[in-house]
């Protein structure tokens, strides 16, 4: 098994679609770089190695959006917008996309990020939202705790083996 990290700290969700007026901080990509840059990270893992085949996504993303009005009334546009450009980047319209609860509780707009997801996994085939309710966070109530992290990873796998029961290989 091989992953394909791309972890942006404070990114919203508009770095990966390129939508919108992302703010321009340090620790944000400019206008839809980060999609480039993630596709093209996967491009060069599946180039190197020719026998392998990619299997799916795992997406943990949307505390940003949580934390603002007009980014979490946008989410689930842009979250489908995402999902749909990843696959015809990949060329594979049936790749699973397993997205992560997020747990920003201390967001004020949480709730409609959640909507999103929950829609989003309902609407977009071969999609599931992962619950990580019961997964423990660090003491700044946000990010995973490293025991947390490990709990994520088991949550995902179960969820992307329930999914692939019985499917095909994704052809590249």
């Amino acid at each position: 098994i091989g992953l394909v990290k791309l972890g942006i700290s404070g990114a919203g969700i508009v770095s990966w679609v390129g939508e919108g007026n992302p703010p321009k901080d340090k620790n944000e990509y400019e206008y839809g770089q980060a999609f480039e840059a993630w596709t093209s990270m996967v491009k060069k893992a599946m180039k190197s190695a020719p026998n392998a085949n990619l299997m799916g996504v795992l997406w943990m993303q949307g505390e940003t959006d949580a934390n603002k009005k007009e980014l979490a009334e946008k989410y689930k546009a842009n979250l489908q917008k995402l999902i749909k450009a990843f696959r015809k980047e990949v060329s594979s319209d049936n790749l699973p996309f397993l997205i992560g609860k997020i747990q920003a509780k201390k967001f004020l707009f949480l709730k409609e990020v959640w909507k999103a997801q929950e829609e989003t996994a309902k609407e977009i085939p071969h999609t599931v939202l992962v619950n990580t309710d019961s997964i423990e966070l660090n003491k700044d109530n946000l990010h995973f705790s490293a025991k947390g992290q490990i709990d994520l990873g088991k949550a995902f796998a179960t969820e992307f083996l329930k999914m692939s029961a019985g499917r095909q290989k994704t052809k590249r």
